[in-house]
């Protein structure tokens, strides 16, 4: 009661800064510093229980067979691959810094004077490929496949070229990108800095991969220890950039959901996965995107809306894994517990789960969605990226059907098929 009363008096400016203090000192019992180890506690959407039991398919069954042999040989290839790290960029970065990554925004196109304020949605500039993006994506496609061929192979040979491409890129005091991408998506004359933190989705599997070469002696727990102190500043710096809210529309705010929660797994910071001042509920995230119905009018409206549809139902179905795996760990998890409502039609908007149903039937019925406009030039192969894991997600039959028919139509992705094996 004396607390109260010592407020009671105060207005204005008094109560904001009361307000303000209140909310520092909350700021600082979550924010205590590192608290990572050596440890290696991944991997957090792929399962080497998956991996193995592929392993053992691949015996027997062709597919697998096929699909396990391209992994290899892409191993091979990128064992004598000449990569590329920011440092190579011949443009300097707004701050000066070569070790800054900078890409372009990829839908700006140069008016007459030069400055980037043209916006021709779902028209890629090929400027994009002068800057670090193309780097960034082919590091996380070399690191993914050497790390998977050597969980299948044992060969040192690749366990070795992904830690020492792991290490140019995070750790070299040369080479090493800065713990940031306040240069990523600039447009330049429009704007110095830029808001393409999504290009750090390719992070995600980085962080996947590097758990399966942990055992190597070509990767050590002062380098496991080093790179998730890389990350811890990545997220800090994501963290005060990017929050919650950011673009909160469309399926860049789901995006950066995945990214928040495996960065909070990989630097064991997992207490934090259910504050919504660090991750957002799913239930409020799926209100802002889709209708109950399974719309979604932000990415249906946009000009190539078959991908973006597509594009956040693989986003909603990797934050769903990553949430679920966190439940079978530890018994709970906030927002893998409202997902099984919504399959037992128990929440109050299933638009993600109507969505994957609309999704799986125009491929079993081959029919055109009501969702979303086709596109002749969208890969349909880019569906396995949704219903292979889903498939083991959600278990419902027309998803694991659904993959099945696109199995059966020809299309193959070593990289989800061995990951999520469908028998």
């Amino acid at each position: 009661m004396k607390f109260s009363a010592a407020l009671s008096p105060l207005k204005g400016s008094g109560f904001i800064l009361t307000a303000f203090v209140l909310l520092a000192l909350n700021a600082c019992k979550e924010e205590t510093g590192p608290v990572f180890t050596e440890s290696n506690t991944g991997p957090f959407l792929i399962s080497t229980d998956h991996l193995d039991k592929t392993a053992q398919l691949a015996k027997s069954d062709p597919l697998f067979a096929e699909e396990l042999q391209t992994m290899i040989d892409g191993a091979e290839m990128f064992t004598n691959y000449d990569f590329e790290f920011v440092t190579d960029k011949e443009q300097l970065p707004p701050s000066g810094d070569r070790k800054d990554y900078m890409s372009l925004h990829r839908y700006a196109w140069p008016d007459e004077d030069g400055n980037y304020t043209i916006i021709r949605d779902g028209q890629t500039n090929p400027e994009i490929y002068d800057y670090d993006a193309p780097r960034l994506t082919r590091m996380a496609t070399g690191v993914y496949a050497l790390s998977m061929g050597y969980y299948f192979t044992g060969d040192e040979r690749y366990a070795e070229s992904a830690a020492n491409l792991l290490k140019g890129w995070f750790l070299d005091s040369e080479t090493g990108m800065n713990p940031h991408m306040n240069y990523a998506g600039i447009r330049p004359g429009v704007d110095q800095t830029g808001g393409g933190v999504i290009n750090a989705n390719n992070f995600i599997r980085v962080i996947d991969a590097v758990s399966l070469i942990y055992d190597s002696p070509h990767w050590t727990g002062e380098n496991h220890y080093d790179l998730k102190n890389w990350f811890y500043q990545f997220s800090r710096w994501m963290q005060v950039r990017f929050g919650p809210d950011f673009n909160r529309q469309s399926n860049v705010a789901t995006w950066l959901d995945v990214q928040r929660a495996i960065y909070l797994l990989f630097i064991e910071e997992e207490d934090k996965l259910n504050s919504s001042h660090r991750v957002m509920p799913m239930r409020d995230r799926v209100d802002d995107h889709f209708s109950t119905g399974g719309f979604q009018a932000h990415e249906a409206n946009r000009a190539i809306s078959q991908h973006y549809v597509y594009y956040n139902l693989r986003a909603y179905v990797k934050l769903s894994t990553l949430r679920k795996n966190r439940y079978d760990r530890s018994g709970s998890d906030r927002d893998w517990e409202w997902i099984l409502s919504c399959l037992n039609d128990e929440c109050s908007n299933p638009g993600l789960i109507r969505a994957l149903d609309d999704l799986a039937e125009t491929i079993l019925e081959s029919r055109d969605s009501q969702f979303f406009t086709r596109d002749d030039s969208f890969n349909r192969r880019r569906y396995l990226e949704v219903f292979l894991p889903a498939s083991l997600l959600f278990d419902k039959p027309q998803y694991r059907e659904a993959a099945r028919a696109l199995i059966n139509d020809g299309y193959r992705h070593p990289d989800v098929t061995l990951a999520f094996p469908l028998e």
